[in-house]
């Protein structure tokens, strides 16, 4: 994958994250809401050390699936946020 590409995907993931924690931001605050505030910290971290050591494909794809996976809990959870899963115990790093 070229280098244009990576940064094409990074962008998308990142607004992904900015999507989830717009969703989050409408929710009530709960413990799984801070707990997935969390989550994507630590995804936006994993992302941003991309432009140091670039993704492989595997890595990319599995990132679509983690934060596909956490946007569902959170539009499942819906306002109240209580419904939230909690997140997996291990991510894409």
């Amino acid at each position: 994958m070229d280098e244009t590409a990576r940064v094409d995907q990074s962008v998308l993931l990142e607004a992904s994250l900015v999507a989830i924690e717009e969703l989050l931001d409408r929710s009530e605050e709960s413990p799984s809401v801070r707990a997935s505030r969390v989550e994507v910290g630590k995804l936006r971290r994993a992302i941003a050390r991309w432009q140091m050591v670039p993704p492989e494909r595997d890595q990319i794809a599995a990132m679509h699936e983690v934060i596909t996976a956490l946007h569902d809990r959170v539009l499942r959870a819906g306002p109240s946020g209580s419904a939230i899963d909690p997140p997996p115990s291990s991510y894409v790093r």
